[in-house]
């Protein structure tokens, strides 16, 4: 009887340690997911800060290039890698606002830049900086 009870035992406990294993087998592969998708949102935002500081930098060093008011322009961006999505490229659209002087003896006017992109939820950058009159 004893030998019985020995071998149940033995058999539970390997149930319950293969159990234990295919349960951390699945967290961390959900974990290996996560990572991957925090790794993409992380490089479009960078490449969203990348284009909006571009464009913000362009429109304090040439201030008379754009008139006042909102000015929309899309950047097609490839990225030349496919995501968990099956997407290949990264579509960002760029406002620049040049916001006249409040009040109107400012030596200065507001430049914004909004970055926006869609990968499944909107996301946006806002970027903003002063050029002198």
């Amino acid at each position: 009887m004893s030998k019985r009870i020995s071998g149940v035992a033995l058999l539970l406990e390997t149930v319950f340690g293969l159990g234990l294993f295919s349960v951390a087998l699945v967290v961390s592969l959900g974990l290996i997911f996560v990572v991957n998708k925090g790794s993409d949102q992380a490089r479009e935002y960078n490449l969203a800060e990348q284009f909006g500081r571009r464009s913000l930098e362009f429109y304090l060093a040439n201030p008379s290039a754009i008139p006042p008011g909102l000015q929309s322009f899309p950047i097609p961006y490839h990225t030349g890698q496919t995501d968990n999505a099956g997407n290949d490229s990264l579509n960002l659209t760029v406002n620049v606002t040049i916001l006249p002087p409040n009040p109107p003896t400012a030596p200065y006017a507001d430049v914004l830049v909004n970055v926006t992109w869609d990968t499944g939820m909107p996301r946006q950058i806002l970027l903003e900086g002063y050029v002198a009159q």
